[in-house]
């Protein structure tokens, strides 16, 4: 009887675990989905890309939080960039040390450091997107 007692009570704790994890994964998620930029990081962007929309300068955003996405999904693995001016976006993101540190601690529960890729080919800002 005491056998089936331990199996029950590891059990449950494996089912405590996997559920905390999944628990973790879902906040770090809805972290990252729904993180609000900082108005200067978003004038920055709209003033080195003035011909932009502000339909645009939110899909670059989102093109953003779905790379982060994409990084804390891959658990460290790399990922490619989706485009260029989401990562100058991103790198704009890094000058505001603070608040990128704050954003990564939240989102990944560590310091998602950039690595550079290889440089992109030259394009014209109209196909930035």
């Amino acid at each position: 009887m005491a056998g089936v007692y331990v199996l029950v009570v590891l059990i449950g704790l494996m089912v405590l675990v996997s559920f905390s994890e999944n628990k973790d994964k879902k906040t770090h998620l809805v972290f990252i989905k729904s993180f609000r930029f900082s108005s200067d990081l978003i004038a920055k962007l709209q003033k080195k890309y003035p011909n932009l929309t502000e339909e645009q300068v939110a899909l670059v955003f989102q093109g953003l939080r779905d790379y982060f996405t994409m990084c804390f999904q891959a658990k460290g693995c790399k990922v490619a960039m989706p485009s260029r001016i989401v990562d100058e976006t991103w790198h704009e993101f890094i000058l505001f040390s603070r608040d990128y540190a704050g954003f990564c601690q939240n989102a990944f529960g560590y310091f998602l450091h950039h690595n550079p890729s290889p440089p992109l080919t030259s394009v014209t800002s109209s196909t930035y997107l």
